[in-house]
C-alpha cells in the first residue's frame, strides 16, 4: 500500500466517526475505562514503603559512586572566561547536575514527590551518562595516554 492510500483510508475514517452512527460505534471505545487514581491507591497500599526503598536505594548508588576510585579526565585548555567558563567548560561533580535538574523539576512541578522522584531519575541518569563517558576513556588508548601523562 502506498501513502496516498492511507491517508485516502483516514480521511474516510475521520469523516465517518463524525457521523452519528460512528459516534455510537466508537462510544465504547472512548469512554473511560478505569476511575482515577493513583498506582497506591488501586492497590490499597501506603506510598511510604516506595519511598523509603527509593530513599535507601538512592543512598546505597550514591555511596557506592562516592567510594569509588575517579580517574583523570584529560581537560583541553579554557577558551572563555568568568560564568561561561563554570557552566560550559569546566567539570562539574554529576551530583551537581542531578541536582540541578531537581530543582528545576520541584520549580515546574510545584510538588514535593514528583520532584524527589525527579531527582532521583535525574541522579540515575547521570550516573549512567558518566559511566558512558567513563567506559568510553577507559577504551580508547589516546585519551589513556593524555591522562596518565604528569
Amino acid at each position: 500500500m502506498d501513502l496516498s492510500c492511507n491517508v485516502g483510508a483516514f480521511v474516510i475514517a475521520s469523516w465517518y466517526i463524525r457521523q452519528p452512527g460512528g459516534k455510537q460505534l466508537f462510544a465504547s471505545i472512548n469512554a473511560p475505562a478505569l476511575p482515577d487514581a493513583s498506582l497506591m491507591q488501586t492497590f490499597g497500599m501506603s506510598p511510604w514503603p516506595a519511598v523509603v526503598l527509593l530513599t535507601v536505594l538512592t543512598g546505597v548508588l550514591v555511596w557506592h559512586h562516592l567510594k569509588r576510585k575517579s580517574f583523570p579526565v584529560p581537560q583541553p585548555k579554557p577558551r572563555k572566561q568568568g560564568i561561561t567558563h563554570w557552566l560550559f567548560e569546566a567539570r562539574w561533580h554529576p551530583f551537581v547536575s542531578a541536582v540541578l535538574i531537581g530543582v528545576i523539576a520541584l520549580m515546574i512541578s510545584g510538588e514535593f514527590l514528583r520532584g524527589l522522584g525527579s531527582i532521583i531519575v535525574g541522579g540515575v541518569f547521570i550516573r549512567v551518562c558518566f559511566e558512558m563517558v567513563i567506559i568510553a576513556f577507559k577504551n580508547n588508548e589516546y585519551p589513556r595516554k593524555i591522562a596518565e601523562k604528569p
